[in-house]
């Protein structure tokens, strides 16, 4: 182990001496992560119409004309629904909000000559969603006045007017009385774009660390190096097993540093510290063992390069490290479970925003083990002192 150990800090001082490497493994990570999540978290409000599912409780003539009323409104976009259906579509934010036309709207008075409170309707609504509830209280209320204009003209000409007039209120009238209530919304993705950029910041450090060993161990061998370290008492595993030490250590520490910057500075929370460890752990597993599978795959410097940038932009491409996972299609979200890019951010945002337990991070932790060490093994197999 010591000669491992001491195998891994003569390429972590060689690391530090290429800046453009350097750059590649520690700067590049957070660039990007920066950059996408600001990209993310700055998007413009979706225009078009807002969704809001109505119930109609009441199933009268007077329901159904203050429905038909408010549906003029272009800015809305009416959903019959049962009432649980749509507490349950407020609270996963398919829809704005409800509203519900409770039984004996159509007995209530219209008018506000009669003396009473009129209708009540209830209004379920995110709290968090201020804007959007302000906005339907006040369509609510103006299609409620136009309605009112119609009862108060057929109040003023009946007979019993003047007594209506006459009638003591105990309460203040208005043409409609809004109860709200509070749905609040259940959260199913990331609360903001940071929060599915970082994980993806850790990714391109662990492809940039996987691409930068590969191509110094071949690079090692093209120059002699290694066949000059036949003569002291190294096996091909203390070699392999340093550019793998070295290339796990130094995934960690992007991460973690990456981790905890953006815990400081973005506000992104860890929400298990256990399954983040796990995934990590796995995940820094995985691309060291396949940084060595990547190694024995060409004979020149240039050419591992070549391959391994290759293997890299075709794993982020179809893993989520380019466009992210939430974002992805369906068809392209299973086609991306070939790539170790897909299973490493899964068990990353499983620990920040996806709320995953322990036994689910398992999953992906283990796919990401097996890849590791098949990789490795067959690296090692495969390796060669000289071509």
């Amino acid at each position: 182990m010591r000669i491992v150990v001491a195998m891994a800090l003569k390429d972590l001082r060689l690391l530090f001496r290429d800046k453009a490497g350097l750059f590649f493994v520690v700067g590049f990570p957070f660039f990007y992560a920066l950059l996408l999540g600001s990209i993310f978290s700055t998007g413009s409000p979706q225009s078009g119409s807002m969704k809001v599912m109505v119930v109609d409780l009441d199933q009268t003539e007077a329901s159904e004309s203050f429905i038909a009323e408010l549906s003029k409104q272009k800015v809305l976009e009416l959903v019959p629904s049962e009432l649980a259906e749509a507490e349950d579509n407020v609270r996963l934010g398919k829809v704005v909000a409800y509203v519900a036309i409770p039984e004996g709207y159509g007995a209530r008075p219209k008018n506000p000559l009669s003396g009473k409170p009129g209708p009540e309707i209830e209004l379920g609504v995110d709290p968090s969603r201020s804007t959007s509830s302000g906005m339907l209280r006040g369509l609510l209320m103006g299609t409620a006045f136009r309605q009112m204009a119609t009862s108060f003209q057929k109040a003023a000409k009946s007979k019993d007017a003047t007594k209506a007039e006459d009638t003591s209120q105990e309460e203040a009238w208005a043409p409609l009385t809004i109860r709200s209530k509070s749905v609040s919304r259940k959260t199913t993705g990331p609360k903001n774009g940071f929060e599915f950029a970082i994980p993806q910041g850790m990714i391109w450090a662990m492809l940039f660390c996987m691409q930068r060993f590969s191509t110094n161990l071949v690079g090692e061998r093209e120059r002699q190096t290694l066949l000059r370290m036949q003569l002291a008492p190294i096996s091909r595993l203390h070699i392999l097993g340093g550019k793998a030490l070295i290339c796990f250590g130094a995934i960690l520490l992007v991460a973690i540093s990456l981790a905890i910057f953006s815990r400081q500075a973005m506000d992104v929370q860890i929400s298990s510290f256990l399954n983040f460890a796990i995934a990590l752990l796995s995940a820094a597993v995985c691309f060291s063992g396949i940084m060595v599978f990547v190694a024995v795959l060409g004979k020149t410097e240039n050419g591992v390069g070549g391959i391994s940038t290759a293997i890299m932009m075709l794993m982020a491409m179809s893993g989520g490290g380019m466009v992210p996972l939430i974002a992805m299609p369906g068809w392209m979200q299973s086609v991306g479970s070939v790539s170790p890019v897909k299973w490493a951010i899964l068990g990353i945002e499983g620990s920040i925003w996806r709320d995953y337990s322990t036994v689910e991070i398992l999953t992906p932790s283990a796919i990401l083990l097996v890849i590791g060490v098949t990789c490795f093994a067959i690296g090692a197999r495969v390796f060669r002192w000289e071509e």
